[in-house]
């Protein structure tokens, strides 16, 4: 596994989550991207005022060319420098990680490959709280947003991992190991993991060679147990969630 696919699985868990909360926020509301000012911003609903967001450029899609673009490879006066600084420290990590990916200016386009991960993997390398696709008849641009978009949910940490779990598997995104990311989203949650093998001890064990992981809480107690059958896939997820009298509804 490539160094971009192993940084894109292992943050896939905490990346999803995030989109998933933007979502909810942005809706289908219209919104407006001026580069001028470096925002991002969504006309007011039923339920929340209008949003103005400080965002970064990190890329753009083409439909015409069937290529991607990083910001950086822009020429030069096209985009204001100040919303640039966050796609050149990605180049400069790519650089530095040898990460072919977050270097190279312009590339072709493949459903393995598309703006989505591109955009999910530079989320998780930079300082900022998700991404948005502003799509327009060309193509479609990609932003960083800079600021929190909306509060982690308050329920257990246990609960919201035993619910986002199968959302993100169902979610048809590219995933070469299913256990990995299964125990890299729990770590990310600041929750315990532990392996679970048939046979041998644990030392110097992988995680995809577990028949199942233990997530859990050390107060309340609570734990969710993830099951992996043969091939690696998920086969079964239970859940011993207990109150917890920290968390308030």
């Amino acid at each position: 596994m490539s160094e971009f696919s192993r940084i894109y699985e292992l943050s896939i868990g905490r990346v999803f989550e995030r989109q998933l909360r933007c979502g909810e926020v942005f809706g289908d509301a219209a919104w407006n991207v001026d580069l001028r000012e470096g925002t991002l911003s969504f006309a007011a609903t039923e339920t929340r005022e209008e949003l103005t967001i400080p965002i970064q450029v990190l890329g753009s899609e083409s439909n015409v060319s069937n290529t991607w673009l990083w910001a950086w490879a822009q020429p030069p006066g096209r985009m204001p420098d100040a919303i640039l600084k966050a796609v050149n420290a990605l180049r400069k990590y790519g650089l530095a990680q040898k990460i072919e990916e977050l270097t190279i200016d312009q590339f072709a386009l493949s459903e393995s490959l598309d703006g989505h991960r591109l955009a999910s993997v530079a989320s998780a390398v930079l300082p900022c709280h998700g991404y948005y696709r502003c799509p327009h008849p060309q193509g479609a641009l990609f932003v960083a947003l800079m600021s929190p978009i909306a509060a982690p949910p308050r329920s257990s940490l246990t609960l919201r991992y035993s619910v986002m779990v199968p959302q993100i598997l169902a979610a048809g995104l590219p995933i070469e190991n299913i256990p990995e990311v299964c125990a890299a989203y729990a770590r990310d949650l600041g929750l315990k993991v532990r392996m679970n093998f048939t046979s041998g001890g644990t030392a110097n064990r992988k995680v995809d060679e577990a028949k199942s992981i233990e997530v859990f809480e050390v107060e309340p107690g609570s734990k969710v147990t993830v099951h992996f059958d043969d091939l690696k896939r998920v086969k079964k997820i239970d859940a011993d969630l207990r109150p917890n009298p920290t968390v308030r509804a």
